[in-house]
């Protein structure tokens, strides 16, 4: 009898979990499975499938109502909070991939409702985090008995959920340097030792200096004690947010309303503990207005801090034509998901006008 090495153990395991994991989403025949068994040799597949294709796994059919019920009343997006949802594509793709790994692991999502909601719909349990509360609440509503999603802000330093830690956990921070450094501390302070971070991270021509950006993230990451695993370009691509269409609209450039922003996938071994040095922000509180049954069309935003004005209301043209937090615009504490910004002196009377 031949002994296997460990390197053959852990081989003949993953494409084992692949191969039941196909089944359980409804795969059946071989000449299907085959194709997405990561390139392992048609006589090994072959030979798992055969031991597992009688077997009554249950299934794990995707459920298409989190389109409707999930994905299409999603609440309008708040260009501060940076919301750039993940096409139906490459949600779908993203969470084929992780369920082929992690289906019978632990995983939370950290900013990423998309996926959480798409792994959710194949009765999967997941841990959502996010900092958008409508967001939170029409996940909850819609994903109740599954999965469940709380308020969080990455800001905060204490981001453990009863001591619970995950094997798998997705995150897509917004595009600088010092949010990446805090959302992969938070993911690795929720992870098990030897966790896998999915994480969306910008293309090289994103703007000057990305790649020596990237290059630091990646150094520090392995200063830490933790793995690259992999870097894969254009994974995830973006549907592009309304108050992004009307930024570059009043910055004079017409654009076809078609996906023209993708990312590419930053793969992160967890080994120990160690986070990355950052510094967190006071964040003032951020409210959200919107007439019943509508939020997923307009949305009204208003941060708890009033600002110095000779007038009780002044509208900031430039923060209408902003697409980035390096434009040198002033600063609004009221705005809309229509990318309208405006100083107002006096929350606590605005909070009732918008009331």
């Amino acid at each position: 009898m031949t002994t296997r090495t460990h390197q053959e153990q852990v081989w003949e395991t993953s494409l084992r979990i692949k191969i039941k994991n196909l089944l359980k989403r409804g795969f059946k025949k071989f000449d299907e499975i085959l194709p997405q068994c990561d390139g392992a040799q048609p006589k090994d597949a072959f030979r798992i499938f055969n031991e597992l294709k009688d077997t009554n796994f249950g299934t794990s059919a995707n459920s298409l109502d989190y389109k409707s019920k999930f994905f299409f009343k999603l609440p309008a997006a708040n260009p501060k909070f940076f919301q750039w949802w993940y096409t139906l594509e490459s949600q779908e793709l993203m969470t084929t991939r992780i369920l082929d790994i992690h289906n019978d692991h632990d995983i939370a999502c950290i900013g990423t409702p998309t996926l959480a909601a798409t792994i959710s719909s194949y009765n999967k349990e997941v841990t959502l985090l996010d900092i958008d509360e409508d967001v939170v609440s029409l996940f909850n509503k819609v994903f109740k008995g599954i999965s469940n999603a709380e308020v969080h802000d990455v800001n905060v330093g204490n981001i453990g959920l009863h001591g619970k830690k995950y094997d798998c956990i997705t995150i897509d921070p917004p595009w600088y340097p010092s949010e990446f450094k805090k959302f992969i501390s938070r993911a690795i302070q929720l992870s098990k030792d030897g966790a896998t971070i999915y994480c969306s991270i910008p293309q090289n021509l994103t703007r000057p200096g990305i790649g020596e950006e990237r290059a630091e993230l990646i150094s520090s990451l392995q200063k830490c004690g933790h793995d690259i695993l992999y870097i894969e370009p254009g994974v995830m691509k973006y549907i592009v947010p309304y108050f992004e269409e009307e930024a570059l609209k009043n910055s004079g450039i017409e654009t076809k309303n078609q996906p023209w922003r993708s990312s590419d996938l930053l793969v992160i071994k967890v080994n120990g503990t160690k986070t990355l040095s950052f510094e967190s922000e006071v964040i003032n509180k951020v409210r959200s207005f919107s007439r019943v049954g509508n939020n997923h069309v307009f949305r009204v935003f208003i941060e708890e801090n009033n600002v110095e004005s000779r007038f009780p209301i002044r509208r900031v043209d430039g923060f209408s034509k902003s697409i980035s937090n390096r434009d040198n615009v002033e600063k609004v504490n009221l705005w809309t998901s229509e990318k309208q910004g405006f100083q107002v002196d006096d929350i606590v009377f605005f909070n009732e006008v918008i009331q």
